[in-house]
């Protein structure tokens, strides 16, 4: 059975309850197919339950009715005015009035076919009277939900139970004898007259999509009760293929023409024809990049002048099912398509892999320009985000590396938030409409994502020379979240340390598990902490140097100081040439070593004081202008890992080093 959550259907009390749903817009078109569908939950064993019905009883206003007749569901269709006057009426082979939740549907193709359907399984019954060519227009026949009229009684048959995901459509979905998955959360499509889904929770009113937008009411106490939470399934947007796109305007990474790059989404579409998913193309002259699909098969496009590369996947994904679409671009060496996670390279077409793509920079960004079908969590990165096979996520948090994040949250309104560098709200253009997505539980950005995970053995982070180095009496704060359970005599956490005359600035490390922070420049200083962090959990670890005032540790927060050795200097090392490195250091005549061995995550090094006292550890530090540099390894995958601060340069994971969870709130 599907998961249910609370207060997320409608509750009808089967004495007077029911939800007015307004007129039907599509009421003239009475020769045309339809399908009503619903999940029901009743235990009722009244003789009638309406589900949902347009019916009037009195002539020309009896169009249709889709009940429970006790407990099994029926379709009746009925034209009472004009030429070709009858009824039909199919009873499903069972009953649903077991207290459960059942999906009941019902199709009327005209003059061909009446059919019930239970729970994705075909179940006709008898037929009673004839399969009408076309039914009552009744056009001032409201739609009802738990009701129906009928004369002389007035307002009456109401059901007794649960209703929800009520969907009215042009059309008949299913085949005769086709069984299908029933849709807790069914999305809307061109064929979607209303769409009721109950999510409000509270309240006397619940918003419909499709061609019906005015909401519908709770009427007589008809409440909110148990159903499905269709609010929290994922937005999207749908595109017509014939004007409908995303205008996101002014690439901010368009200067960056020989930058690697990945673009990737969820896309749903039954199209042959030749759509964009996201491209910069401008009015007149060459397009940088394009990724596209034509007769179900995608195309990564990037050039530069005469010199231009296309890839095409080595599969087709138009099956109207949800796929996830990649591609990267690494220049003069990569240009690959993945379909599902899985690398997809059909040929290459064009010059092979060009070394840059044209900067264009009058070429907006546009989403969805041609598509004919649904989008979802799309995706523009100024880096190669794969270069192996993997797992697709629904959604992601923003990294340095976003260029533009859109994952379409809203659900409703005429533009969407953009994430990342890009950070204008793109705007919806022609009927651009929002429906169901793929789904998400995206990771709160504190939680901390990944981790760079050390083996202790060669295993470091290479993250390139410091910009402030030549401030050499200036104060400075580094932190970090480590976990280790390793009992090494030394174990680097950040450096700037040659062990050569006047390379040596500064070392934050554990010594026995015990965070030390050093600084040398003319003479030494060094505070260890008053005790250690080597328990196999994670910690946070801080150290502050306030020149010749304070040189401070923290655990968690938390002041820890030992014993100082050495003195407070008042300046350090200038080493400009010394770059910094996160889990390992170096030691003459060695070389490199002191690896760290475990798991680091969130560095931090400042230029300022950050702490005199206790604080708040962040999980996930932010960069400020004070910020030299900011690792907080959220790629999960590949071998760089992005800066934020002063420090833009992405920092290296060397020698094996990989990646493992971070620390969580």
């Amino acid at each position: 059975m599907p998961a249910v959550a609370s207060a997320t259907g409608v509750q009808l009390d089967g004495a007077d309850d029911y939800v007015e749903a307004g007129l039907d817009p599509t009421a003239a078109e009475n020769s045309t197919a339809r399908t009503w569908e619903a999940w029901v939950k009743t235990d009722s064993t009244a003789t009638t339950q309406n589900v949902i019905n347009r019916y009037y009883n009195a002539g020309g206003t009896e169009p249709w009715v889709f009940e429970l007749s006790n407990g099994v569901p029926l379709i009746f269709v009925q034209k009472s005015s004009g030429g070709g006057t009858g009824f039909g009426e199919r009873k499903a082979d069972r009953a649903v009035n077991d207290g459960e939740w059942h999906h009941v549907a019902a199709i009327w193709v005209p003059g061909q076919r009446l059919d019930v359907y239970i729970d994705g399984e075909p179940a006709n019954g008898p037929l009673r009277g004839s399969i009408l060519g076309a039914n009552d227009a009744g056009e001032e026949i409201p739609i009802w939900i738990g009701a129906s009229h009928y004369a002389p009684v007035g307002r009456t048959f109401y059901f007794d139970g649960s209703i929800d995901s009520v969907h009215y459509s042009l059309g008949a979905r299913y085949d005769t004898d086709e069984s299908f998955t029933p849709a807790t959360c069914p999305a809307v499509d061109a064929d979607t007259i209303g769409l009721w889904n109950f999510d409000e929770g509270s309240g006397t009113t619940t918003q419909p999509s499709g061609q019906i937008t005015t909401p519908a009411t709770l009427e007589s106490g008809a409440s909110f009760g148990d159903g499905f939470d269709c609010s929290a399934g994922g937005d999207a947007l749908r595109f017509d293929g014939d004007g409908d796109r995303l205008d996101a305007g002014a690439d901010p990474s368009a200067a960056a023409t020989t930058t690697a790059r990945t673009w990737e989404a969820w896309v749903k579409t039954e199209s042959n024809e030749r759509q964009t998913i996201i491209g910069r193309t401008p009015e007149t002259g060459e397009a940088p990049w394009v990724l596209d699909m034509e007769d179900g098969i995608a195309r990564i496009h990037v050039q530069s002048g005469t010199a231009h590369g296309a890839r095409y996947a080595s599969a087709t994904i138009n099956d109207g099912e949800w796929h996830h679409l990649a591609a990267v671009w690494v220049p003069g060496e990569r240009l690959d398509l993945y379909l599902d996670g899985t690398r997809s390279n059909g040929p290459l077409g064009g010059g092979g892999v060009p070394t840059a793509i044209a900067a264009a920079g009058s070429a907006p960004i546009r989403v969805g320009a041609g598509f004919d079908g649904d989008l979802d969590s799309v995706r523009y990165s100024k880096t190669a985000r794969y270069d192996a096979d993997f797992d697709p996520a629904e959604c992601w948090n923003v990294d340095a590396y976003t260029v533009a994040l859109w994952t379409f949250d809203e659900g409703e309104g005429d533009t969407t938030e953009t994430k990342g560098q890009l950070t204008a709200d793109a705007d919806l253009v022609g009927d651009t409409r929002w429906v169901t997505g793929v789904g998400c539980d995206l990771p709160p950005v504190e939680g901390g994502g990944s981790a760079v995970l050390l083996d202790g053995t060669d295993d470091y982070v290479d993250a390139g020379l410091d910009p402030t180095a030549s401030q050499n009496s200036t104060a400075r704060t580094w932190e970090a979240w480590v976990k280790t359970d390793s009992t090494a005599t030394t174990q680097n956490i950040i450096n700037r340390y040659i062990n050569a005359g006047g390379t040596e600035p500064f070392v934050f490390e554990l010594s026995n598990g015990v965070p030390l922070i050093w600084i040398q420049g003319g003479g030494w200083g060094e505070r260890k902490a008053d005790r250690a962090v080597n328990d196999g959990e994670w910690h946070h670890v801080a150290a502050v140097w306030e020149p010749g005032t304070r040189l401070d540790v923290y655990i968690d927060g938390e002041p820890a100081n030992g014993p100082l050795r050495g003195s407070i200097l008042s300046s350090n090392d200038v080493g400009a040439d010394v770059p910094i490195w996160i889990g390992a250091s170096h030691y003459a005549p060695v070389g490199r070593t002191f690896y760290f061995n475990g798991a680091i995550d969130g560095v931090r090094y400042t230029l300022g004081t950050r702490y005199t006292g206790s604080f708040t550890p962040e999980i996930h530090p932010a960069a400020d202008s004070t910020t030299i540099g900011v690792w907080n390894f959220d790629e999960g995958i590949g071998t760089t890992t992005a800066a934020a601060g002063q420090i833009t340069a992405a920092a290296s994971l060397l020698d094996g080093a990989s990646w493992t969870d971070g620390p969580t709130p």
